[in-house]
Formats: structure tokens, C-alpha cells, sequence
């Protein structure tokens, strides 16, 4: 059942009394519905506040599936302009446009694409929160590979000969030269431009790599309004990594405290990422099986690629992607609950979908969002409030998972030690 109890108007006009402002003066009402949308995105980065249990089918032969593609509610949707205007807002610049600039001289719209392609790409490489497959590089007689040029990190190498033999591939920091060619066992990562790896031995036949990958997507412009391509309950931290370097700028735009209260909500962000947790359990045809990382079944069970049946365990590649082992040889019904995109009203009229617990901690983190602006002391005072988010984080996973010691495979890591990054939070006065 849905909640009822909230419209997004009725939220904006709460925030909006809370700044003293309900004349939308200072703040208007498209923006201060800006920082709603993000605080309940960062609701659920916190907590995984919004669950869902979805279903779709295998293909026989296809082992991998791309989890943004199998399900709706993992879809990504956020785009430069939707970033490229909240940094409008907290610059204090013009928003009457977000593919020309029309603001002052402290920044140009070339200036905000870098700072959030330089920023997504470094999310991406730090967390690898989106992961890529190949499956067409074909491994040469030396054994070098280039890879291509949008490939930032490797994180899983098979090779498989002409008969879809495979063979687990691993990491060496050092490779096998001047001997003999023969079934490959392990790959070393030259750190070039673009990326090689050293396939060692080098194969005897000629075969393929199946690789997993980091990728960077393509660049962020205001023309191009492309999506970021990462999960949308991660943008903000894009949005303040960008913010970060825009006033770290020599010049005019200059502003040492405010890049250095950005970097820490960014660093903050990257934390979560790395514990982000997608799918929480999983059923094939009704039955209960398995969830491991797939670096695990490669090391306990090799060459698991070449066995056909029906699946008995969910293997986590990354969390946009799964592998079923055994590859499926038809049509089976794979049935996940996750952790889905959260759910953001677009009109005025709708229903704001959280819980009373929890509106506390989004109206905190609006405000915090909204003094950012202002800097000074009003900035601070709105810092003070974001920290009902990690609290609240902390209390709702207590109560969900319980406070026994047992480590659950699916728990977040900051929710097992109910940890918390105060880093971001403001210092309590003495």
C-alpha cells in the first residue's frame, strides 16, 4: 500500500517554512523540489530504503545479464542538464538555461562538463558501480591484448579456445616470459594508454577473452544531455565531487571552505558505493539459491561457463550485473529482491513514497542542501541537520537486519558496525 500522508507540495511548502522563505524568494519552488529529489535519493543510498522483488527469464546459452536491462526500477534516467542545473543553484548562477551558459564570468558551461566527466569518471574507476563485459577481443600468438581505449580497469579475464573451453585467468603482478606457449593461466595489467594485458602463456591455438571491465562512458555535455550512465541514487555525489573542483578554481570563483565541505560529502559518497548492496535474495523456479561473487565460483569451480543446466546459485559481478551457474539451458524464471532506484514524485500532486520515520532525515538533508548556497553560518547550521540522514541509516538497518552479530551476505557494510561518516557532519560546538 501506498503512503498518502504527504504531496510533493506539501513537502516543499514544509522545507520552504522551515528556510523562512514561503514566498519563494531566496529559494523557488523548482529548486527547493531539486533538493528534495536528491534527499530521498540519498535516503536510499543510506539505508536501501526502497525494496522491490522482480522476475524475468533466461535465455538458453546466456549466462550474464545486465541488471539496468532486465529491470525497470534500475534503470538509469539521470542526465547532464539535470546536473548540470543543480549546480546552477548552488553557484548562484543563472538556470534560465542548461545547454548555454548564462551566468557570470566566475564559470562557463565548459567548465561544469569537465568537472562532472572528470568527476563520474573517478566514481566509476574508484567503485566500479557499473561494470562492462567483452567477449570479441581475440588473444594474438604473443599473448598481448590492447584493450579499448574507454577501458579504465580490468577486473575479470577468461579465456576460451574454439571448443568454449574456458580457463580462469589470474591476476599476476608479473608476467611469464620467454615460456613456451600453452593453456593460459594468468594475465598481468600494463597501466598504459590504452590498457594491455600480457595473456600468459601466450595460448597455443588461437582463442578469445571473455573480460569484465570499468568503462567510461561517453563525455557530459550540455548539448548532448547524455545520461551519466551510473545509478541514479549516486549522481549526487558526481554533483559534488564537480562542485568540488569548480571552487577549488584559482580566480575569482575561489572558495577554500566550500570545495573542501564538497570533497567530504563526495569522499562520504564513494564509501557508500563501495558497500552498495543490489540484490538481497534470490530464487530460481521457485527455489531458493545461492548469492556469491562471481570471482568465488571462477576459484571453487573453473570452467563453470561450459556447463549447461539448470542454475543453482546468483553470481554478483558488479551491482549492474549477475551471472547464473550453471548457464542456463532454457528458459528459467529467476525471481530477485533488490535494492531498486527510489521513488521520486514529478508533480506537485503526488504522493511523497516515505514513511514519517524517515521524513525527518530527507527534510534535514533538503536544508542542508539548500544553505549551501549561503555559506557562512547558515551553511553550517544546515550541515548540523544533515546528520538525521546517518542516523537514521543506522536505526533503520538496526531494525532491519537486527542486532545480533551474525553477518549477513547482503548486509551494507556501514550498517553492520552502524559506523557512520561523520567526516561530512559539522562539528558539535563546545
Amino acid at each position: 500500500m501506498a503512503y498518502t500522508y504527504d504531496t510533493f507540495s506539501d513537502l516543499k511548502t514544509e522545507l520552504a517554512r522551515r528556510l523562512s522563505d514561503t514566498g519563494y524568494v531566496f529559494w523557488t519552488a523548482n529548486e527547493l523540489g531539486l533538493y528534495l529529489k536528491e534527499a530521498i535519493r540519498v535516503l536510499n543510498a543510506f539505508s536501501g530504503y526502497y525494496r522491490e522483488r522482480v522476475t524475468f527469464s533466461t535465455s538458453s546459452g546466456t549466462a550474464f545479464y545486465t541488471l539496468p536491462d532486465q529491470v525497470t526500477n534500475l534503470a538509469y534516467s539521470i542526465t547532464t542538464r539535470n546536473l548540470i542545473e543543480q549546480l546552477q543553484f548552488h553557484l548562484l548562477e543563472s538556470t534560465s538555461s542548461q545547454v548555454t551558459w548564462a551566468g557570470t564570468s566566475m564559470f562557463t558551461m565548459a567548465d561544469l562538463e569537465d568537472a562532472l566527466t572528470r568527476r563520474r569518471n573517478q566514481l566509476l574507476h574508484e567503485t566500479a558501480c557499473r561494470v562492462s563485459r567483452s567477449t570479441t577481443l581475440n588473444v594474438p600468438p604473443d599473448g598481448l591484448v590492447t584493450l579499448p581505449d574507454t577501458a579504465m580497469d580490468v577486473l575479470r579475464v577468461i579465456y576460451y579456445d574454439a571448443d568454449s573451453r574456458y580457463y580462469t585467468l589470474y591476476k599476476s603482478s608479473e608476467a611469464y616470459r620467454g615460456v613456451d606457449s600453452g593453456t593460459p593461466f594468468a594475465y598481468t595489467q600494463h597501466n598504459t594508454s590504452p590498457l594491455t594485458i600480457q595473456i600468459s602463456p601466450p595460448p597455443i591455438d588461437s582463442g578469445y577473452i571473455d573480460i569484465i571491465t570499468v568503462d567510461a562512458p561517453a563525455d557530459l555535455t550540455a548539448s548532448g544531455n547524455e545520461l551519466l550512465n551510473i545509478p541514479d541514487d549516486y549522481a549526487w555525489v558526481v554533483k559534488w565531487g564537480a562542485l568540488a573542483d569548480l571552487f577549488a578554481k584559482d580566480g575569482e570563483a575561489r572558495d577554500a571552505i566550500r570545495a573542501g565541505i564538497a570533497l567530504k560529502f563526495y569522499n562520504a559518497g564513494i564509501n557508500l558505493i563501495r558497500s552498495q548492496r543490489t540484490v538481497i535474495s534470490a530464487e530460481i523456479n521457485g527455489r531458493n539459491v545461492e548469492i556469491a561473487p562471481i570471482f568465488s565460483a571462477d576459484s571453487t569451480n573453473a570452467g563453470w561457463q561450459s556447463r549447461q543446466d539448470t542454475p543453482d546459485s546468483v553470481l554478483i559481478v558488479g551491482p549492474n550485473m549477475i551471472a547464473l551457474s550453471p548457464v542456463p539451458d532454457g528458459a528459467h524464471a529467476v525471481t530477485l529482491d533488490i535494492v531498486r532506484n527510489a521513488e521520486i514524485p514529478s508533480a506537485d500532486d503526488d504522493n511523497v513514497q516515505i514513511g514519517r520515520e524517515a521524513k525527518e532525515a530527507v527534510l534535514g538533508w533538503a536544508e542542508m542542501l539548500a544553505t549551501f548556497k549561503m555559506g557562512g553560518y547558515e551553511m553550517e547550521v544546515g550541515r548540523r541537520r544533515s546528520k538525521l540522514m546517518p542516523d537514521f541509516a543506522a536505526i533503520y538497518s538496526e531494525r532491519l537486519y537486527g542486532s545480533n552479530n551474525i553477518q549477513d551476505a547482503t548486509k551494507p557494510m556501514w550498517a553492520a558496525s552502524r559506523m557512520k561518516d561523520n567526516t561530512i557532519m559539522m562539528e558539535e560546538e563546545a
